[in-house]
């Protein structure tokens, strides 16, 4: 098996995939060196049980390249706003068409690190996000809120959460439609995008991410994924492309962070 092809199994499946080139690396080394097959195999067993766990694992996160989140839409099933005692992180307004909407980000008063979003609409409660409930592996618990700026039917809140420390990142869609936020999709990682592109002609732009995790030691993509948005919404997965840049897509979330600032900076006297 030659590095390309390791590298691949372990994109595919994650931490399953490092397990299955450890035990392929370990049942080298004890082929050419048969004195030490005893030992070897003691270490192998644990390593072959938790591959096969963690391949299970892998190949459910995989069966759809973007997770959809399967958070309920609309109003929270929650209107403990008045009573919160959690304390208050940042907030931030974002004024999208008449209505003012508030984003206030808690750290609840339990003992966690885990921290929510309550989303508001002209004072009233929408929805609350819990950090631990995006991502499938505990990719972060600090969020970020943006208002993005996609040539989309309806406007889109980017919402996502980081660990602070490593790789961890998950960010997640959301569509503001008849006043409410709907769910479009989330995608782990440190993935490129998206760009928009018409590529099949049909006059709606494709979303484009890459799919760059500096996780895996790359220092560039391999390929583009390429996601329609249905008609109720949702993020569907479409294809594949072959990467054909020398970096990764740029990360909108970073450039409307800038413009955001600097708007910020014009207004000051």
């Amino acid at each position: 098996m030659d590095p390309q092809r390791m590298r691949a199994f372990m994109k595919r499946y994650g931490n399953g995939g490092v397990l299955m080139v450890a035990a392929y690396l370990a049942a080298r080394s004890l082929w050419i060196h048969r004195k030490f097959g005893i030992v070897g195999c003691c270490l192998v067993f644990p390593l072959l049980c938790g591959l096969r766990l963690s391949m299970q694992r892998s190949t459910q996160r995989k069966t759809q390249p973007l997770r959809l989140a399967q958070a309920a839409h609309g109003r929270s099933a929650t209107n403990a706003a008045d009573n919160d005692t959690s304390e208050l992180r940042s907030s931030q307004t974002i004024l999208i068409g008449h209505d003012k909407w508030t984003f206030e980000t808690r750290m609840p008063s339990t003992d966690t690190i885990w921290e929510l979003l309550r989303c508001f609409r002209n004072g009233q409660l929408v929805q609350t996000i819990h950090s631990q409930d995006m991502g499938k592996d505990d990719c972060g618990q600090h969020f970020q809120v943006r208002l993005m700026h996609f040539p989309t039917r309806f406007p889109v809140v980017g919402v996502r959460v980081q660990s602070g420390a490593g790789h961890g990142q998950v960010t997640r869609y959301y569509a503001v439609r008849q006043r409410q936020m709907f769910n479009m999709g989330e995608i782990e990682g440190e993935c490129g995008g998206p760009v928009f592109r018409d590529l099949d002609g049909d006059g709606k732009p494709e979303w484009i991410f890459d799919d760059f995790d500096p996780r895996y030691g790359r220092d560039h993509p391999d390929y583009y994924e390429v996601y329609k948005e249905a008609a109720d919404g949702k993020l569907v997965y479409w294809k594949y492309l072959p990467y054909d840049r020398p970096h990764p897509l740029p990360d909108p979330f970073h450039a409307t962070q800038v413009r955001q600032h600097a708007r910020k900076e014009r207004a000051k006297p």
